[in-house]
């Protein structure tokens, strides 16, 4: 599914979303560029997104800088770590818990530099002025000449995040502390801002803002630009998928609670994630990766510099 997203900072992507509000046409929310939510921003299922989710983001970015043997070197490492018990084998639990802690590590980094960022005072807190300051000012300057319909959807952004905001402010003083903010920014993370981020969602995703999410509506978001114009394979597929799962009462829609099962399934997307990881590597059948499968595997879970012979390679293919 798509994440629907806060607008963080809006003042460093300013073009970006006016373009997203004039080829919008005023009748949906844009959705406008934040940090990515889920394990990675990368396709699912790609070798990139496998990636990030082992090593997180930045890492990855590190390993794909060097060279192959190196990179090999610095994973049998990471291997010795995730191994916690000494047994030599990369347990599905081992995974797991290796997988959420480079996720956490990960959302932590970004919501840091959002937050610092926007402490001008540097007292360790964002009040909802500096905020709104700092990512909807432009709005209510005169150097910009924005639309009528852009003023509108601004609006409707402006109003959005100062929900988030309440609800994220668990102390109800008016400003986020660093963990607040974090809320904030990922709300999909934690218990107490996933319901609103579940209407939300299901707001958006309504089009015809009967309270339900049909089917039509549901495989829209689900679509992505290239898949517009055809049908793709994997929608039939899916088709089922909701009428057997997504669609729990069977009613043929889904309410507010199906889509916040949609939204938070209990088999995580890290423990779904580990599974996939173990199943493409699992030489030997059982259940656990060695430092040689994982190894053997190099690209699944790390990237390097491609080298001049590889290329080559490519180039002849």
């Amino acid at each position: 599914m798509k994440y629907h997203s806060t607008s963080i900072i809006l003042l460093l992507i300013f073009p970006a979303l006016i373009t997203s509000c004039m080829s919008n046409g005023g009748n949906t929310p844009p959705r406008i560029p934040r940090p990515p939510h889920g394990l990675s921003d990368k396709e699912p299922g790609s070798q990139a997104y496998d990636q990030d989710a082992f090593l997180g983001h930045d890492q990855a970015e590190e390993f794909n800088t060097l060279p192959r043997e190196e990179s090999k070197r610095n994973l049998a490492l990471l291997v010795k770590k995730i191994d916690t018990n000494g047994d030599e084998a990369v347990s599905n639990s081992e995974l797991i818990v290796w997988i959420n802690k480079t996720h956490i590590r990960y959302i932590t980094s970004t919501s840091d530099i959002h937050f610092t960022d926007l402490d001008n005072d540097f007292d360790g807190l964002v009040s909802w002025t500096e905020y709104d300051s700092k990512t909807y000012g432009f709005v209510d300057s005169e150097m910009y000449e924005i639309e009528d319909e852009q003023h509108q959807e601004l609006g409707y952004l402006r109003a959005r995040d100062e929900r988030r905001w309440k609800v994220a402010d668990t102390d109800s003083d008016g400003s986020l502390t660093n963990t607040e903010f974090r809320a904030f920014i990922y709300p999909e993370e934690f218990t107490h801002t996933r319901p609103n981020y579940a209407r939300e969602t299901m707001n958006q995703i309504d089009m015809d803002n009967d309270q339900y999410v049909n089917f039509e509506e549901y495989i829209n978001d689900l679509l992505t630009e290239k898949d517009q114009n055809g049908h793709p394979d994997w929608v039939d597929a899916e088709e089922l998928r909701f009428k057997e799962v997504r669609d729990a009462n069977g009613d043929g829609k889904l309410d507010l609670d199906e889509v916040t099962a949609w939204l938070f399934p209990l088999f995580s997307e890290v423990e779904s994630e580990a599974t996939h990881l173990i199943s493409m590597s699992d030489q030997n059948m059982d259940g656990e990766l060695d430092l040689k499968e994982i190894l053997d595997n190099h690209d699944l879970f790390a990237g390097s510099k491609a080298t001049e012979w590889g290329e080559a390679l490519k180039s002849e293919l």
